[in-house]
């Protein structure tokens, strides 16, 4: 903005679509990624993800 390359409504803009994004990009993998985890443990893999001795 210093330089003139951007209106102050260009960084305005961004800023509200920055804030309306990262929540989202930080709340949807929260949710899904345990599923995902759990999943290896409790299938026919269960003995590849394992760290306990067999």
């Amino acid at each position: 903005m210093y330089v003139g390359a951007h209106y102050p409504h260009d960084v305005a803009v961004g800023a509200l679509v920055g804030s309306v994004v990262s929540p989202i990009t930080v709340l949807v993998p929260r949710r899904l990624a345990p599923p995902l985890v759990d999943r290896p443990r409790t299938g026919a893999l269960r003995p590849l993800p394992s760290s306990q001795p067999s």
